[in-house]
């Protein structure tokens, strides 16, 4: 098959799981969340404190878009913010009990889906299906990595 046909088949095929993620994934779980805020509380639920800067830089956004998130999350009550203390005039943010519920019931909801979409497939299939998929995300992580990096004479 024609590596151009592939590739816009499968970018169809991840267009149609990022759907069903925002529309039927969240409405299912009773969240409200977005894409990122999901993947941001998803972030804080494993990371230590974190302050802002830190934060925006691991999304790769900057300050400004990081405190509005933070914010909007922080009136839900799905972060909390607190003084820095190694840098009062600083706010950590870390992930509230009510944001890990919330997080923990849109996982809940993900993986009973996963479970019944997978019922039919065997273990070999499944096994083959987690391989292939594993590799995907590194190789689109490293793909990402590679198309951020300068280019021209000095970045190339």
């Amino acid at each position: 098959m024609d590596r151009t046909v592939l590739a816009a088949h499968m970018g169809a095929a991840v267009q149609a799981i990022e759907r069903w993620a925002r529309r039927t994934l969240h409405r299912d779980s009773g969240t409200s969340l977005s894409r990122n805020e999901t993947h941001l509380l998803a972030h804080l639920a494993t990371a230590p404190p974190q302050r802002m800067g830190e934060l925006a830089q691991w999304q790769g956004v900057d300050r400004s878009t990081m405190s509005v998130q933070i914010r909007s999350l922080g009136e839900r009550e799905l972060v909390d913010r607190s003084p820095d203390p190694a840098d009062r005039r600083a706010s950590t943010v870390t992930l509230s009990a009510e944001g890990r519920a919330t997080l923990e019931k849109y996982l809940g909801r993900a993986s009973q889906i996963l479970e019944l979409t997978f019922s039919g497939w065997s273990d070999q299939d499944l096994a083959r299906f987690d391989g292939y998929l594993a590799r995907f995300a590194a190789d689109l992580g490293h793909g990402l990595a590679d198309d951020q990096a300068p280019s021209g004479p000095t970045g190339a």
